[in-house]
């Protein structure tokens, strides 16, 4: 299992990679979605900005409490993309904050939240490291079917523009 040291390492490398696509969405893609239904690329940045965060809560407190997200519509309304490096930097600290103030016993205790049953250090893994993983491919593929075509592997899975290659 990891150790709190290695998780936030990790919710590191995440809020990085994301960071980095971020930064190739430009204006003319904010308002593009898959479906009509889905969310357009500014609602899903915007809902990364301020929802990570507020889902870890949830697992922190153990237990639903809808009023965390009492100001969220708010949030996505005022939202800036031009912005997201910062809000992201401010969520991931708060993130951190949070499960560096729990102790061995805390992050091990039982919770049930969004119908399961779990140490609360499974759900911290799984949502950040697994559902965020799925956000984050979402808003890649998003960018792709925009006109990001230029994007691929490196940008995903390590945050960065792939090197340029060295031709023969």
């Amino acid at each position: 299992m990891y150790s709190k040291e290695q998780l936030i390492s990790a919710i590191g490398r995440e809020f990085t990679i994301l960071k980095h696509l971020g930064n190739k969405v430009e204006a003319q893609y904010l308002d593009h979605r898959f479906t009509e239904k889905q969310r357009t690329i500014h609602e899903l940045m915007a809902y990364l900005a301020f929802s990570i965060e507020k889902q870890v809560q949830l697992i922190i407190i153990g237990q639903w409490e809808p009023s965390i997200f009492n100001n969220m519509d708010a949030l996505t309304k005022t939202f800036d993309h031009k912005q997201r490096d910062d809000l992201l930097k401010t969520e991931e600290e708060h993130i951190v904050k949070m499960i560096r103030g729990l102790d061995d016993e805390a992050m091990h205790e039982e919770i049930t939240l969004f119908g399961k049953t779990d140490t609360r250090v499974t759900f911290l893994v799984d949502y950040l490291l697994t559902f965020f993983g799925a956000y984050k491919m979402q808003l890649f593929l998003q960018l792709k079917h925009a006109g990001r075509s230029e994007l691929g592997t490196y940008n995903l899975w390590s945050g960065m523009d792939a090197p340029e290659s060295k031709e023969a």
